[in-house]
């Protein structure tokens, strides 16, 4: 998952704001043998890749990925790595009907701290999301 612009808080509707306020929202993830894994969809080739072990649930993770990209419009845009997490519900629904149908693909409420950028997630100028070194996935209600 890329970006493809950095916007300003100013550019979220009300409910969004309030997510990012409160620090919570959604993120997508693959589920495979009871376990919850990165969703990944890699920038040439659209296939997802296994970065890490299996998640944890309530428990805070800390990104350990640290790497300066590019946004998808100049390269003089950047920002730093982290966990990408959708402010909308809706939003992390839509990206997840966006391909690897062979996948078993989950979305999770999530708490996020630490958020380094706001922007546009890849290839699509309407979702929204945070990036943020830390998150804890609530438990499944």
């Amino acid at each position: 998952m890329c970006l493809s612009r950095l916007i300003d808080k100013a550019e979220l509707n009300s409910i969004e704001r309030r997510n990012l306020r409160n620090s919570v929202g959604y993120k997508v993830f693959i589920f495979y043998k009871d376990r919850l894994y990165s969703e990944y969809k890699g920038q040439w080739n659209y296939r997802p890749r296994y970065y890490s072990a299996p998640y944890s649930i309530n428990r805070w993770i800390k990104n350990t990925y640290k790497q300066t990209l590019y946004t998808g419009l100049t390269v003089s845009e950047t920002y730093t790595s982290g966990f990408h997490i959708f402010l909308l519900r809706k939003d992390a629904k839509e990206w997840a009907n966006k391909g690897l149908d062979e996948y078993n693909l989950v979305i999770r409420k999530v708490k996020f701290k630490d958020v380094t950028s706001i922007g546009f997630q890849q290839c699509n100028n309407k979702l929204h999301i945070a990036v943020a070194q830390k998150m804890l996935i609530c438990p499944k209600q």
